[in-house]
């Protein structure tokens, strides 16, 4: 029996699963893509499950869920990048020092600190708020003394 190539759409998971669906589900997988950091690649098999929306998305939560299939890339859609992030424990303890100092500390100030990590202002703020939310547990205050500027004081 002399198989026939087709092209489909398949997805590769951090743990190297790899799930296989038809190139019409592109727009709806974007965003599972990213958040979940699955590759994604239109490729060229011979022989693979090919699954619906339906189908994948229980497949993708078993995680014995495993049907290989020898591909060739045609294109690759989504790349995950594997550089290692930055050390958010190094940007939060900076947060934490500073406001243990007594210091009142902005939003600026951290990413002006921390400017050769080449992160965004979001990636900033969520460590800042983090800090904020931490030290509020551990009983401090964190009150607004500005837009943007927070200082803790001790709640007692």
């Amino acid at each position: 029996m002399n198989e026939q190539e087709f092209q489909c759409l398949m997805l590769e998971t951090p743990d190297h699963r790899q799930f296989f669906t038809y190139e019409k589900n592109y727009p709806q997988l974007i965003e599972f893509s990213k958040t979940f950091g699955a590759e994604m690649s239109v490729v060229k098999v011979k022989e693979a499950e090919v699954l619906t929306l339906e189908n994948l998305a229980p497949a993708l939560c078993d995680p014995t869920y495993k049907k290989a299939a020898k591909f060739e890339v045609v294109e690759p859609k989504i790349t995950v990048n594997h550089k290692p992030r930055p050390k958010s424990a190094a940007i939060r303890s900076w947060i934490r020092s500073r406001l243990f100092a007594g210091k009142s500390v902005k939003l600026n100030e951290i990413f002006e600190a921390f400017s050769e990590m080449k992160m965004t202002k979001a990636a900033f703020c969520t460590h800042y708020t983090a800090v904020r939310k931490e030290l509020a547990k551990e009983g401090w205050k964190i009150e607004k003394v500005g837009g943007g500027t927070y200082q803790a004081v001790k709640a007692g």
